[in-house]
């Protein structure tokens, strides 16, 4: 009798894996015909969800700050999604009518945050390669405040580090030892969109 169960148990294996071989030499016989069906289900699985943001530039006269909407990556981490709008900001604008307002080479360090203030921590390129100037000191710190808040509502003020210490000021004409709150007069009205 035990040996009848033993024979009966070891059919069952036997053509369970059967089975599962001639599943798995069917799936792979159907992806060598046609792999594009496979590569497409996988790309699209894997897509990255976009966002809109709304990301602040110098108009082409260095007069006041420019919308360039454009689409980058969704992160559900607010604090990564603010690195990743900073980091948009010193690639520059996709528009030939507008000017970029963050050194090319600056870096950042960290970003976090305490209650309603974003801190932003840039390394020294920041201060040393901005192009100076009162205009550009305020075009560049306003490009970041007016960004960061414009698309991330639970912040309300915006504090830069540098090297992670507070700094009196980028060019001499913005105090920057206390925190920023978003500055609507500089924006321009029109909207000038990015892909």
């Amino acid at each position: 009798m035990a040996h009848k169960k033993h024979k009966t148990i070891l059919i069952i294996i036997t053509m369970v894996i059967v089975s599962v071989s001639i599943g798995f030499t069917y799936l792979y016989l159907r992806h060598k015909e046609m792999p594009f069906l496979d590569k497409m289900a996988i790309s699209s699985f894997f897509e990255e969800e976009e966002v809109k943001v709304r990301l602040y530039f110098s108009s082409f006269d260095a007069s006041c700050l420019a919308l360039e909407e454009r689409k980058i990556k969704k992160c559900e981490d607010k604090i990564e999604q603010a690195k990743l709008m900073i980091k948009e900001l010193i690639k520059g604008p996709l528009a030939n009518n507008l000017k970029p307002t963050l050194p090319l080479n600056c870096q950042i360090k960290e970003v976090f945050s305490h209650k309603e203030t974003i801190f932003v921590d840039f390394d020294q390129n920041f201060v040393e390669e901005h192009c100076k100037g009162s205009c550009g000191e305020i075009l560049t710190i306003y490009s970041i405040v007016n960004t960061l808040l414009d698309n991330l509502n639970s912040y309300k003020k915006v504090q830069f580090l540098v090297e992670g210490k507070e700094i009196e000021t980028l060019a001499g004409h913005i105090f920057l030892q206390q925190p920023l709150f978003k500055e609507k007069r500089l924006i321009k009205v029109e909207t000038k969109r990015g892909k």
